[in-house]
């Protein structure tokens, strides 16, 4: 599994654990649903820097320092 689908598969249980659906986690980030499903698959490279940390916040991790 690459890098992109290691980072996925961590924020898929972070949400799973936090029993949160990507609908939740998308209105909490504000971000749409597919953006979360593309993380979550490891399809970082066309999200933004802005996406990356608001996905951050409803899921209690770290926030990036970019």
């Amino acid at each position: 599994m690459s890098d992109d689908g290691q980072i996925g598969r961590i924020v898929q249980d972070l949400r799973i654990a936090r029993g949160l659906r990507q609908e939740d986690v998308a209105a909490r980030a504000g971000v749409s649903r597919e953006t979360v499903w593309r993380l979550e698959r490891g399809l970082i490279d066309g999200l933004s820097v802005g996406a990356l940390r608001a996905l951050s916040r409803p899921l209690a991790m770290p926030s990036l320092s970019l």
